[in-house]
């Protein structure tokens, strides 16, 4: 028998404020995913395959081995919760948010020097290329630049118009063996040479240092060596090429290469800018034109690997600039925002693909794996222009047998 899951992000955008009344909103503004996304393990819950028993239980709170709450029970269709949360709020009176003008900023050659550190003595290699994007906003010049520094250890800089990328070989190498296998398997405690707190730490300072505002709450898994070997085993069986480890670790990986990844995001007052949500915007049940309707800008966050050697790699998406508020209201509360799950996925003319996906389906199990609060942020157009929007965001999982 096959196991059936599928994951969808429900953003409650219709209700992102006044206590999240779904109904009286003046946007036509719905979304939904298309596609599964992919799941880290720590967002992932333990699904069962039996029928959704609709006896609603209460919410209870606890902390998960990383710091973060979580928050499990059952919602009044049956709709279990078993979700890590990332506020840094009040999640019964998380206070008001405005809605905000905002423009994404591309990055250009003066943005080569924000990440060189004083340690690296020489630029090695420059490639410069021009890209050929068919958005005249995104179009310019790409740079490429390698460094070394004192101890002979080589540090690689890709300033391209949507992101900044940095890494060492090792980093590299690190940040490849960690994701290329699926979910990770982490450890339940912090490695030695720094905790998640320390190692937090650590990236926030290099990227305030280059002058970005980064948020309080993150995503985070703990990559132990063991894994990394794990990965590139799988990855020879496979036929990928690990020629990279082999010349690194010809005796394979010590106790030592543990390393921290860290999903960070930028930050709109004291709330994030959401990264990674994989979903539609839809303008009346459609997906408007690319040109001139409203979409989702992805990636404003950063990825950052550290090591015991500090952060050995990274990827930050655009800057965001903040314009005039558009709106401020009362934001609602996380049990309010939750409590109008039930009605939202099975009201198929309000979250059309999530009603299909889920929502219309009498057996299996929905249980939301996520909950977070902070920006979406809307553009249209060419030039990058839109709005930051704050809402609660639910991560959803349903699997049938």
């Amino acid at each position: 028998m096959v196991n059936v899951k599928k994951e969808l992000i429900l953003l409650l955008l219709v209700g992102l404020l006044s206590g999240c009344a779904p109904k009286d909103s003046a946007t036509s503004l719905t979304t939904a995913s298309s596609l599964p996304p992919s799941a880290s393990a720590e967002t992932s819950a333990a699904v069962s395959s039996e029928t959704v028993s609709s006896t609603p239980t209460p919410l209870s709170y606890s902390v998960n081995n990383k710091g973060n709450k979580t928050v499990t029970g059952t919602l009044s269709d049956g709709t279990k919760v078993a979700a890590e949360i990332l506020c840094s709020r009040d999640l019964e009176n998380p206070g008001d948010a405005s809605t905000y003008a905002i423009q994404m900023i591309p990055y250009s050659e003066k943005d080569r020097m924000l990440f060189v550190s004083p340690d690296w003595t020489a630029l090695t290699k420059v490639e410069v290329k021009d890209t050929s994007s068919s958005e005249s906003y995104l179009h310019g010049m790409l740079y490429y630049d390698t460094y070394s520094d004192t101890s002979g250890q080589t540090w690689s800089i890709s300033t391209i118009i949507e992101n900044v990328y940095y890494c060492s070989p090792r980093g590299e190498l690190f940040s490849s063996l960690a994701t290329s296998n699926g979910d990770i398997i982490e450890p339940d405690t912090d490695f030695s040479f720094a905790t998640i707190q320390e190692a937090f730490s650590q990236d926030s300072t290099f990227l305030t240092n280059a002058g970005f505002s980064i948020d309080s709450t993150y995503d985070v898994n703990r990559i132990s060596a063991s894994w990394m070997e794990q990965s590139e085993k799988a990855s020879e069986f496979y036929g990928d090429d690990t020629s990279a480890y082999k010349e690194l670790y010809p005796n394979g990986l010590s106790a030592e290469d543990n390393a921290y990844l860290f999903s960070l995001r930028q930050k709109i007052d004291d709330l994030p800018a959401l990264n990674d949500l994989p979903y539609t915007l839809l303008q009346n049940d459609q997906i408007p034109d690319r040109s001139v309707g409203e979409r989702i800008f992805t990636f404003s966050g950063a990825k950052l690997l550290v090591t015991n050697l500090g952060v050995e790699q990274f990827n930050i998406g655009m800057r965001i600039q903040q314009g005039e508020v558009l709106q401020k209201k009362e934001l609602c509360s996380l049990e309010t925002a939750l409590a109008s799950i039930p009605t939202d996925i099975h009201t198929e003319s309000t979250y059309d693909n999530v009603f299909v996906h889920i929502g219309s389906h009498t057996t299996g199990i929905t249980t939301v794996v996520k909950a977070e609060l902070g920006y979406i942020l809307v553009i249209s157009g060419g030039e990058y222009k839109g709005q930051a929007r704050p809402c609660w965001v639910f991560r959803l999982e349903w699997e049938d047998p």
